[in-house]
């Protein structure tokens, strides 16, 4: 059994380390190690092991996981509050930690930015702000389009699809209401094809199923729910007008504009709904001000809270989860006027804090070109290039 130099033996473990990385891989043996040590003792242990087989080596950082989790505070701390036994032989396994994103661009908007998506291109940004208007921009920092409709600040806005050059999204306002669009990047024609009527307070979020077909939306009112995307519904009404005194700003290519209800509407929490999201097309995750997280099945109507994650200082204001599958990661952004990276094996701290806005956090995005965005009431989108670990 080999023992870390300089240390007596109180106070020890003994460890056995795993890793999927090949190249970072030590020999199978059993360790002694302090209880106190910490992730950067655990690095600096296993570089000075991987130092003594390799003539040059250059230090990597990793990340330590006892029993799945994260470790974020001394090894012995840990495993007392998992409840392992310090008798026992301790399993950690350890991967290359991962980089600190970059800032990348900053878009300046006349008004609070409350409202980021990022399309899968990626390409495209729409934002949307609480002067009421929805914008369009390239990954570059170009404005493309500034598109009037709601009768209140933007709440929030997806993409839905996205082709060479027609593109639809949806977007939710404090103005009750949720509308579906369709912009000809060629022509930078607008066409609102649809206004979702059904909430009787703010809607605060919206969100597409993975086949595009139905989209969510969460609301102040605390009710979640769920209507068609389709372009042409045959159960739809005809409004005509998309907002008083703004109708005429917004290109409708000669259709009227139709009015739509929810086809599902689901009750449970207690406060705003903020957040959701849909892991498949047969169950959506919401967060809510009342604290809790649930999964729904949109016919039975079930709930499920899987994990609490803390650490912001205030309202916890959006979630988006990474944009690969493999990756057990997510982004959330507060009140606390940080954006924070979180892998879901860490409940109890962030991987990072990325600052930077002078004031709350009202959305965020992470993109699939591997670009975390957060906006803010400091009038901010913020850009981070996510870092590809090696």
């Amino acid at each position: 059994m080999a023992e870390v130099a300089g240390t007596s033996t109180a106070g020890q473990v003994q460890a056995r380390f795993v890793t999927k990385l090949q190249k970072y891989a030590i020999p199978d043996t059993l360790y002694s190690i302090p209880t106190k040590i910490d992730v950067d003792g655990l690095s600096s242990l296993i570089n000075g092991i991987l130092k003594e087989d390799h003539d040059v080596w250059k230090d990597v950082a990793y990340d330590f996981l006892i029993a799945g989790e994260f470790l974020r505070v001394s090894l012995g701390d840990q495993l007392e509050e998992k409840g392992i036994s310090t008798e026992a032989v301790i399993e950690i396994e350890y991967v290359e930690k991962l980089p600190a994103p970059e800032p990348h661009k900053s878009l300046l908007h006349d008004d609070w930015v409350s409202a980021i998506h990022a399309d899968k291109s990626p390409k495209w940004i729409l934002t949307g702000c609480y002067d009421n208007t929805l914008h369009v921009w390239d990954m570059t920092g170009n404005h493309k389009v500034t598109i009037p409709g709601h009768g209140g600040p933007i709440k929030a806005v997806s993409w839905l699809e996205t082709s060479d050059h027609t593109h639809t999204f949806v977007s939710a306002s404090h103005d009750q209401t949720v509308m579906l669009w369709r912009w000809d990047s060629r022509s930078n024609e607008i066409e609102c094809i649809s206004i979702g009527r059904g909430h009787s307070r703010s809607v605060e979020c919206v969100a597409p199923n993975p086949s595009k077909q139905m989209f969510a939306s969460g609301s102040w009112d605390t009710y979640i729910k769920m209507w068609s995307a389709e372009l042409e519904d045959q159960g739809s009404q005809d409004d005509g007008t998309v907002q008083e005194g703004n109708a005429k700003k917004v290109k409708t290519l000669g259709s009227k504009v139709q009015t739509r209800v929810p086809l599902v509407t689901m009750s449970g929490h207690t406060e705003a709904v903020s957040a959701v999201v849909w892991p498949s097309d047969e169950e959506i995750l919401t967060a809510s001000w009342d604290h809790t997280i649930r999964f729904w099945d949109p016919e039975l109507e079930g709930s499920l809270v899987k994990a609490t994650f803390t650490a912001h200082d205030g309202w916890v204001t959006c979630v988006k989860w990474s944009p690969k599958p493999s990756q057990p990661l997510f982004i959330s952004g507060g009140h606390d006027k940080t954006l924070r990276l979180w892998d879901i094996r860490s409940v109890k701290a962030p991987l990072y804090d990325m600052s930077g806005h002078e004031d709350k956090i009202l959305c965020c995005d992470w993109s699939a070109g591997g670009f975390l965005l957060s906006g803010s009431t400091d009038c901010s989108l913020k850009i981070f290039k996510d870092s590809p670990s090696g």
